[in-house]
């Protein structure tokens, strides 16, 4: 989500697994104009291939991943949302 509530997503069926993430964010750095963080919550799934290969090429397309620390609830805003709904 951006600062103007603009959400890019995208609907799976099935499993989400590291090549779905790895698609998702291949698709969503094709067409940035400005530099964009990626917040990542350490979750294996999303980071375990990611972090092989990807982070690099990512960045020279103006996407910078930043992984939050292994237990972060009060830095991972789906908690804090998930907190607040409870």
């Amino acid at each position: 989500m951006n600062r103007k509530n603009e959400l890019c997503y995208e609907i799976v069926k099935g499993y989400i697994n590291s090549e779905v993430v790895i698609n998702f964010l291949d698709k969503f750095s094709l067409n940035l104009s400005k530099i964009t963080v990626f917040i990542m919550d350490n979750y294996s799934i999303q980071t375990r291939d990611c972090r092989l290969n990807k982070f690099e090429e990512w960045k020279s397309k103006q996407l910078e991943i930043f992984c939050l620390p292994t237990y972060s609830p009060k830095q991972n805003i789906m908690e804090i949302y998930q907190i607040l709904i409870d």
